[in-house]
């Protein structure tokens, strides 16, 4: 795995301050904003797998970034189901509070706390973990059904196990490390009053457009470790 390339790469664009700003501002709209930067990411993770990682793609193709940002979510939401089905139950399990159950209490508390404090993050993480092989599959095919095709993917998952540990180390690292750049630059830009504080936003929002760019180059070397590309999948290309 070239961590160093992944991260260096979004930079080696031209015009990447320009695309950079452009997703980091589609970042402040609610859902749709959030959708076309997730797609326009996931165009640029199929450019890498074809050997061009160093031209972002242009912000020319709303609708399919749209319809692919919207796609890679829902894929993500099925496999992230567990985690919803889990979150469920530990509430579930707290319902015998509201009816006065004194020796049901300490049960209930028990079984809702190691669902939420152990089961969850867990079962989170370990989504988290195997996600980019059913989410490349989508990217490659353009098909909802590659992504959900559980033999395939596990065969995959079996064979890419280790890079995708790294891939989830390093990635959730890196975004851990926004994060606490973060509390330190809110701090400052509070110093600097209404423009340090809209600069801390915008340059937030920047790295959250970099950490996605980052993580995605990081999915197309484990797919093309896998070696697969395209022509590995038979279903319709993707919209545009």
């Amino acid at each position: 795995m070239d961590i160093a390339r992944a991260f260096t790469a979004p930079f080696r664009d031209r015009q990447w301050l320009e695309k950079g700003i452009i997703g980091a501002l589609l970042l402040f709209i609610p859902l749709i904003g959030y959708l076309l930067v997730f797609g326009w990411a996931l165009r640029y993770l199929k450019a890498v797998l074809s050997g061009d990682d160093t031209e972002l793609p242009a912000w020319n193709q709303w609708s399919q970034d749209l319809v692919l940002g919207f796609k890679a979510t829902l894929v993500a939401i099925v496999w992230f189901s567990p985690v919803y089905v889990l979150l469920f139950c530990s509430a579930l399990a707290l319902v015998p509070l509201f009816f006065d159950e004194p020796r049901l209490t300490i049960p209930s508390l028990a079984v809702s706390l190691v669902g939420l404090l152990c089961l969850v993050p867990l079962v989170a993480a370990l989504g988290s973990i195997l996600l980019p092989i059913p989410l490349t599959r989508l990217v490659l095919s353009g098909s909802l059904a590659e992504a959900f095709a559980l033999r395939p993917i596990l065969n995959e998952i079996g064979k890419a196990i280790r890079d995708l540990l790294v891939v989830w180390v390093v990635s959730f690292g890196y975004a851990l490390g926004i994060a606490i750049a973060v509390q330190f630059g809110s701090q400052l830009a509070i110093l600097l009053c209404f423009p340090g504080i809209a600069a801390s936003i915008l340059i937030t929002s920047g790295a959250q457009v970099h950490w996605l760019l980052f993580t995605v180059h990081l999915w197309a070397q484990v797919r093309s470790r896998l070696g697969q590309s395209s022509a590995s999948f038979t279903s319709q290309p993707l919209p545009g």
